[in-house]
C-alpha cells in the first residue's frame, strides 16, 4: 500500500511544521519580554497525548499510521516548547488541547457520522466556552513562564513520561536538522 503521507518542501509532516518553524517569533517574543511585555506562545495540539518517538524515524517515514499522527507531532511540540522554554526563561510556552469543540468543521462529516452526532454533542464543548478558555490561559499569572501543558478544561497537566531531557535533544537536533535543509 502507498503511504498517504504528504510532505510539504521542507519535508516536514504538515501537522508539525508550525511547531518546528516557531523559533522565527523568538527574536520578537524575546524583545517584548526585555520590554517588560508579557511574552507568551500558544500551541494549539494535544497535550496529554504525547506518545513514543521513534529516534530511527523521526519523519515518520516508515511508521506513518493514523495513531502516531496524534502522538507524534504532539511529543515534538511538548518537546520543542521544554527546550524553547530553557533557553527563554522570561517567555511562556503553552500546548494547549481545545478538547472536542462543537464547530462547523462537523458540516462536512459523512452523512453517517451524523448519525452519532447528537450523542458526540453531549461531549462537545462550544467554540465561546473555547475561547474563554483560551482567552484565560492566554492571561492568567499560573502560566506566565516556562512550559505548561494544558488541558481543554484551562488546567495544567502532569509532566509526562515523553517529554524527557533525551526526547527534547532529539527533537531538537532533528528539527534544527530539518528546517536548515534546502
Amino acid at each position: 500500500m502507498k503511504n498517504p503521507r504528504r510532505d510539504t518542501i521542507e519535508i516536514l509532516l504538515r501537522s508539525s511544521i508550525v511547531d518546528f518553524c516557531s523559533s522565527k517569533s523568538l527574536p520578537l517574543l524575546r524583545k517584548a519580554a526585555e520590554s517588560g511585555e508579557e511574552a507568551r506562545v500558544i500551541s494549539v495540539l494535544a497535550p496529554g497525548y504525547e506518545g513514543d518517538i521513534f529516534e530511527d524515524d523521526l519523519d515518520l517515514e516508515r511508521n506513518y499510521a493514523f495513531s502516531n499522527l496524534q502522538k507524534v507531532p504532539s511529543t515534538y511540540t511538548t518537546c520543542m516548547m521544554q527546550k524553547f522554554a530553557d533557553e527563554n526563561h522570561d517567555i511562556s510556552f503553552i500546548h494547549w488541547s481545545p478538547g472536542f469543540v462543537d464547530t462547523a468543521l462537523f458540516n462536512k462529516i459523512p452523512w453517517w457520522a451524523k448519525l452519532f452526532f447528537p450523542v458526540a454533542r453531549l461531549f462537545m464543548i462550544q467554540p465561546s466556552d473555547s475561547g474563554e478558555i483560551a482567552a484565560y490561559v492566554l492571561s492568567t499569572q499560573e502560566f506566565k513562564r516556562g512550559v505548561h501543558r494544558v488541558s481543554d478544561m484551562g488546567v495544567e497537566l502532569p509532566p509526562t513520561e515523553f517529554n524527557t531531557k533525551k526526547n527534547v535533544e532529539i527533537v531538537w537536533k532533528h528539527a534544527n536538522h530539518i528546517t536548515r535543509r534546502k
